[in-house]
C-alpha cells in the first residue's frame, strides 16, 4: 500500500503527542512539516521546545518546568 508506512507513522507520532498532553495538560504539542515534534505551553511565558521524537520532546518539556520555575 503506498504511502502506508508515513500514515502510521503519523499515527503513532498522535498518539504519542495526545499521551503527553496528558501527561502534561498545560502544554501543547504537535508534529511540524520537518517531523520534530514541538510544545508550547499553553499559559504563561511563550518557551517553544523540540524534541526529535515524543520521548525527546517529554525529556524538553521536564526541563522547560524546571526553567520556568527557576525564574
Amino acid at each position: 500500500m503506498d504511502g502506508a508506512p508515513e500514515r502510521l507513522d503519523a499515527l503513532e507520532a498522535g498518539e504519542a503527542l495526545g499521551q503527553l498532553e496528558r501527561e502534561f495538560p498545560g502544554w501543547r504539542t504537535w508534529k511540524g512539516i520537518s517531523g520534530m515534534c514541538h510544545a508550547l505551553p499553553r499559559t504563561g511565558p511563550a518557551l517553544l521546545v523540540h524534541g526529535e521524537d515524543a520521548v525527546d520532546l517529554r525529556d524538553q518539556i521536564i526541563r522547560a518546568q524546571a526553567f520556568r520555575e527557576g525564574l
